[in-house]
């Protein structure tokens, strides 16, 4: 059997970026609903390198070729992670820019009365991803500043965001049935008056005719 010995910390880490990987992405796919392709596409990856890896090793490859595939492997990891967090980022901005949009501010606002906090934070999410595009060095210490630090918040509070909806689609529903009948109420008001202004205008006519 091949020595692994040599690639011992590698592999160490590699199992520890998958671990942490399939974890975001899988907390980022229950968020929205929806598979993160990209982030399963980068994984896919990783696990071939790791064959091909295992592969050079079984047949006396050199160590440098194999360090490299265990290398691409391991960012492989690093970039599913970053991908599960891009994807999980848009869909939460396009929920909470869209149901204000359909039910209105105000029933928002009175079911999840931390609304204003999630928009705060998603754009500073925004702003961090940003600058991880521009800061190609640091983006690994990016990524990791919001894994560890915003995004488990950002998934709580849209967590409790989308707990909310039905509330506030009640609410919305209920304020669409108070307008309708203020509009009645406010039309009714209007034809009531128009027939009374004529009544009485008819009236003075008839009285000053005879």
């Amino acid at each position: 059997m091949p020595d692994l010995s040599p690639y011992a910390d590698i592999l160490a880490s590699i199992r520890a970026e998958w671990n942490q990987a399939e974890r975001t992405i899988k907390d980022a796919e229950l968020a929205i609903n929806e598979p993160i392709q990209p982030s399963i596409l980068e994984l896919r990856y990783a696990g071939r390198r790791l064959i091909e890896a295992l592969e050079k090793l079984a047949t006396g490859g050199e160590q440098e070729d194999i360090c490299k595939l265990l290398n691409d492997a391991y960012f492989n990891c690093l970039r599913a992670r970053h991908d599960a967090i891009d994807a999980a980022s848009a869909g939460f901005i396009i929920t909470i820019n869209s149901v204000p949009e359909y039910l209105g501010y105000d029933p928002v606002l009175k079911a999840f009365p931390d609304f204003p906090e999630l928009l705060l934070k998603l754009t500073k999410l925004s702003d961090l991803i940003a600058d991880s595009r521009s800061d190609r060095e640091n983006r690994d210490k990016i990524y990791h500043s919001i894994e560890q630090g915003e995004f488990p918040k950002i998934l709580e509070l849209y967590k409790k965001f989308k707990s909310s909806e039905p509330l506030m689609e009640k609410l919305a529903g209920q304020q669409r049935s108070t307008t309708r009948r203020n509009d009645i109420f406010g039309w009714g008001g209007i034809i009531i008056g128009v027939v009374g202004l004529g009544v009485g205008i008819y009236s003075l006519g008839w009285n000053w005719i005879h």
